[in-house]
């Protein structure tokens, strides 16, 4: 079969397109009735073929989309290439705008040496232009072009005559300078003079603001009229001494501002370290490539905002910290309470007698203090301080219950302070202990807040249907409710009077209070107690009969008990229960109490009155 002839069949064209005679695979690559895809294989190898082939006539003919679509980007290089190499021009039809940036762009993708052939020096700007803006837009072009790109293409866009096409190759240089260009230094260097020497100045701001651009480039920047390049000039780390003492004894004060903050070269802190500008020193002292044996030659007797910023940078060592804290007033003592600042128990506790009241103050309101300084705080002599720390133990993170937090605990649960313990009383860390000690506090105010605290638990419990955990809180607290009954304090037992969930022995106490308020509040319950239920299910324990009307109120059985109870509370409410047989009725109606006796009595008298429907109401 002739590889030239246009009958052949496409498979047979594709077999001969892998003979190894050159003649027969350039043959090929011209045939129309190859393969698409074995055409665009042999176009990359012979491009000269792709504008020899009728096919391309045919398709542009035919259908014109599909030349672009049917030309790889790759052959569509290996042809540009082709005809920039013989000095031609270039086709219309195949080489479009769009092509080309198809072909650059997987160019760089596939890190495709070819791309530097011609693009850096094609006559046409806008295709220089589109090179370097292709080479910018992809991060991992710069190792690609300093490892590959011959000299040529370096010199060719370091000298364009075009201003966008050196600006956006010096745009290029500053985003693209790395440990990369130690490879290609001579060529980084040369490219920065060429454009240092075009005198444009939207170009000596894009090396201004490139760090290892050479020291003859920084000197002739430096002496540029834009404070905006001599500022940018501050990362430059090949500045020469000269122009380095020029830069940062400017009387421009924005220039030494930049130069304080991002310069890297000792000569120029040494040279900032008694600046008559604040701003100046403030920013020195903040720079963090500062060396120590710099910050150290500082004035002692500087200003507090300076001396507060060289306690800050992380260069500042242990020393010279301490010598900083010792010597300062007190509102640079803040410091230590800044987040900026690793505060070590060390430290704390070298410079204690040091701290001023307000900055221990600040102190407890510090993320992530460490747990030694919390525990010193916590013992404070000042109440203020230490309530503060008590609301670290309820915040965000510290509801743990490490060692560190159950001690601080225990701390509070016995401090002198009424409100601290008043605080900590509700907490779910403290041991059974600790809670019985602050339910009998001295206090009135403490004891309140935990009887408070464990009757709305239970009446949490019971809303929650959560019957397990009521029985497991109730008889765990009972007897303090007991004792409470009993309490001195008028406010407690009425605190208790009122409450749903109070044991029905404690109310049955209070409801013969000495107290009226507290009587009115106790006999006024219409509600049963979960707790009548279960006091009676543990005195007795082998009763036989059901002993719960639900989940949580006594059955008739229980009622009928109810009914002969010793306790006045129990009595009162099984007169009240619509439940309750009238026989029990009966005999609580002759009951030696008389709150007990009239409410049986009304109940009694409510039963006899004959049920009405509204339907039968006469008009």
């Amino acid at each position: 079969m002739n590889a030239s002839d246009p009958t052949t069949p496409p498979d047979i064209l594709a077999s001969l397109a892998k003979s190894s005679e050159t003649a027969v695979r350039r043959a090929v690559a011209e045939n129309p009735n190859t393969p698409v895809d074995v055409l665009n294989t042999l176009w990359n190898k012979f491009p000269e073929a792709l504008l020899a082939n009728p096919i391309i006539a045919f398709w542009e003919l035919t259908e014109p989309a599909a030349l672009q679509k049917n030309i790889s980007p790759a052959a569509c290089l290996a042809s540009y290439n082709h005809l920039r190499k013989k000095g031609a021009d270039l086709a219309p039809q195949i080489h479009t705008h769009e092509a080309l940036k198809k072909a650059l762009e997987h160019a760089f993708r596939q890190q495709d040496t070819r791309v530097f052939a011609h693009a850096p020096s094609d006559p046409i700007a806008g295709v220089r232009l589109m090179f370097v803006k292709i080479a910018k837009d992809y991060s991992s072009s710069a190792r690609f072009f300093y490892e590959k790109a011959p000299e040529a293409a370096w010199q060719s866009l370091s000298n364009d005559s075009d201003p966008a096409v050196r600006l956006s190759f010096a745009e290029w240089l500053r985003g693209a300078a790395s440990n990369e260009m130690e490879k290609r230094i001579p060529s980084f260097n040369q490219a920065a003079r060429a454009l240092a020497a075009c005198n444009q100045e939207d170009v000596f701001l894009q090396l201004a603001n490139c760090p290892p651009i050479p020291a003859d480039v920084v000197q002739r920047l430096a002496l540029s009229d834009s404070l905006e390049i001599r500022s940018a000039l501050s990362r430059c780390t090949n500045t020469p001494p000269e122009s380095l003492e020029w830069l940062c004894k400017a009387p421009d004060e924005s220039v030494r501002l930049a130069f304080a903050k991002n310069c890297r070269l000792a000569h120029a802190h040494t040279l900032l370290l008694s600046d008559p500008s604040l701003e100046v020193r403030k920013s020195l002292a903040s720079n963090f490539r500062v060396a120590r044996k710099i910050l150290l030659q500082f004035d002692p007797n500087d200003h507090p905002a300076v001396l507060r910023n060289i306690f800050l940078n992380g260069h500042a060592g242990a020393e010279l910290r301490s010598r900083i804290f010792t010597n300062a007033n007190p509102d640079l003592k803040k410091v230590i309470a800044h987040s900026g600042f690793r505060l070590t128990p060390k430290f704390y506790f070298a410079h204690k007698n040091h701290i001023p009241h307000e900055v221990r103050s600040l102190l407890t309101e510090r993320n992530g203090l460490h747990p030694q300084i919390a525990a010193d705080l916590a013992v404070d002599s000042d109440p203020k301080i230490r309530i503060k720390i008590a609301y670290r133990l309820r915040g965000q993170y510290c509801w743990r219950d490490h060692d560190a937090n159950l001690a601080l605990l225990e701390l509070f649960a016995t401090d002198p302070d009424k409100n601290i313990r008043e605080y900590v009383c509700t907490d779910s860390r403290l041991s059974l202990k600790q809670t019985e000690d602050l339910a009998r506090d001295a206090e009135p105010e403490v004891r309140i807040k935990v009887l408070a605290h464990f009757v709305s638990r239970l009446e949490d419990f019971r809303n929650c249907n959560c019957p397990g955990s009521y029985a497991e809180l109730y008889h765990e607290m009972r007897h303090l409710f007991l004792e409470a009954a009993k309490d001195p304090s008028a406010s407690v037992r009425l605190r208790l009077s009122y409450a749903k969930e109070t044991p029905p022995e404690t109310l049955g106490i209070l409801f013969d209070d000495p107290d009226s308020e507290i009587r009115m509040h106790a006999r006024a319950h219409t509600q049963w107690p979960f707790g009548a239920v279960l006091d009676f299910e543990k005195a007795h324990p082998r009763f036989k009969g059901t002993t719960r009307h639900g989940n949580t109120t006594p059955s008739l059985h229980v009622l009928h008990q109810f009914a002969r109870s010793p306790n006045p509370f129990l009595r009162h409410l099984t007169a009240q229960c619509s439940r309750t047989r009238i026989g029990d009725l009966r005999a609580l109606a002759a009951d030696f109490h008389s709150c007990v006796r009239e409410t049986a009595l009304a109940r009694i008298e409510k039963r006899k009155k004959p049920k009405t429907s509204a339907l039968s109401t006469s008009y």
